[in-house]
């Protein structure tokens, strides 16, 4: 494999783009588990290594697990540790993506820039050092405001300066989609606060629409006071489309199937105000307001299909991608309907970009068996017992998987293997979808020297 850049190349070695980006992550995570293990870090003295190891991971890879309480257990630098280990790994990622594909990729061909998180047409190499500063700005911007309108509120309820870190960590937390909280119970201490819920939302949304979609927004806007045409491009509104959709339906189902359960002695608005926090953090967020472990079966089969897609391409976001999903929607509508090509918005979608569509989706569910099937060996004596047990190892691997965080309680009670298995999940489900995107985008597509008979096989 080779990556030519200004007639030079690169073999696919640890020179690779997905090299580069698992070897910069795994770095940091090892960087992260050592300041983690200083004394200074905890509460209680040095953490255990498997612990600090498993925190730093989950930060850097923006996932929210935990197997201590962040909050009561980290000391003040602790805390502030893990939040530059949130911020490095939610930016990173968004940074990444930009800086493999198109600094290794210098001549993209035009089907590949309508690629699943890659980018638009309106970005290039000779204007990507004002994308990655925009990325950086934008990122910044949207967490400072957060913080502010999080401060003023937090200020009723803590001393200036502890709100102050407290709203700064929350607003980080929740534009990069990472999820830790400072409190015990996540955000069940806000169930009935409109305006703490509304910027967490915000904010997981903004950060799980992703800077390609935002950048569009600000340009549609600017467009449109200087009374220009500006359009959005297919990968924008595929995103857009695809969160309100998933936002709203989550929001009805959660609402319908929990109103005389989970959210009973609420008041209808605070029922569906929860309810659409639940659909939104579901999708690689990891807060919640209520206990998950009180939810029904169908609600956590809803939380289940929500964490596998995930946010959107591009964004701090983990899971399959509403990218991904759309265009595998558009291939099955033309399946289905006989059309000649799978289209969105009428637009044509390229057959490459179909078939990485279909690569990542099987791909993500054949790692998921294979860590569900390894950690219920790993707890057969523990939390994997019984059907509840196994309805519960399944929800946490796909919460590590998908980066999402939110758990129904077994987190701490996982063995080390089980830890191990976590670890492993969350590190491939935040570096795993995009290096395999860019190596599929690095591919050349190799001509048949032989040419067989084709035959039918039966299916279905």
């Amino acid at each position: 494999m080779f990556y030519k850049r200004s007639g030079k190349s690169w073999r696919g070695s640890a020179f690779s783009p997905e090299g580069l980006l698992l070897g910069s992550f795994l770095l940091a995570i090892i960087a992260g588990m050592f300041l983690l293990k200083l004394p200074l870090s905890s509460v209680h003295g040095a953490l255990r290594w498997i612990d600090a190891l498993f925190l730093s991971t989950s930060a850097f890879c923006v996932t929210g697990l935990s197997v201590i309480d962040v909050g009561r257990d980290l000391t003040v630098w602790g805390k502030i540790f893990l939040l530059l280990f949130i911020q490095i790994g939610g930016l990173g990622i968004m940074t990444f993506s930009l800086f493999f594909y198109f600094f290794f990729n210098v001549r993209i061909p035009v089907a590949n820039r309508l690629s699943i998180g890659a980018m638009t047409n309106k970005i290039d190499t000779r204007t990507l050092g004002r994308v990655l500063f925009f990325v950086v700005s934008l990122t910044l911007t949207v967490e400072l405001c957060g913080a502010l309108l999080l401060y003023t509120h937090f200020l009723s309820l803590h001393p200036p300066l502890h709100a102050f870190f407290s709203a700064i960590f929350h607003a980080v937390s929740a534009f990069n989609n990472a999820g830790f909280s400072l409190y015990s119970d996540s955000l069940m201490v806000f169930q009935r606060d409109f305006f703490v819920q509304a910027i967490i939302m915000s904010l997981i949304i903004m950060g799980g629409l992703g800077f390609i979609v935002m950048r569009e927004a600000v340009d549609q806007l600017l467009a449109r006071r200087s009374k220009r045409k500006n359009f959005l491009s297919v990968h924008s509104k595929t995103a857009l489309t695809g969160t309100l959709f998933l936002i709203v339906t989550g929001t009805i189902l959660f609402w319908g199937t929990e109103q005389n359960l989970c959210f009973r002695g609420m008041g209808f608005p605070w029922q569906v105000l929860n309810a659409m926090f639940l659909a939104v953090t579901a999708r690689t967020a990891g807060f919640n307001t209520v206990d998950i472990g009180a939810l029904s079966g169908a609600s956590l089969i809803v939380l289940i299909v929500l964490m596998l897609i995930g946010g959107c391409s591009g964004s701090t976001a983990g899971g399959m991608k509403v990218n991904t999903i759309g265009v595998l929607a558009a291939f099955i509508r033309q399946k289905l309907t006989g059309e000649p090509m799978a289209r969105l918005f009428n637009r044509k979608i390229p057959q490459t970009i179909i078939d990485r569509a279909l690569i990542v989706f099987f791909m993500f569910l054949f790692f998921l068996v294979i860590a569900v099937f390894v950690l219920e060996v790993t707890e057969m004596c523990g939390v994997g017992c019984g059907t509840d047990g196994f309805v519960r190892v399944f929800f946490e691997m796909v919460s590590a998987f998908g980066t999402v965080g939110l758990s129904t309680g077994i987190t701490a009670q996982v063995t080390d293997g089980g830890k191990l298995v976590l670890i492993f999940l969350m590190f491939l489900g935040r570096v795993g979808p995009l290096s395999l995107v860019v190596l599929l985008l690095s591919r050349r597509r190799k001509k048949a020297a032989v040419e067989f008979v084709e035959e039918d096989v039966l299916v279905g």
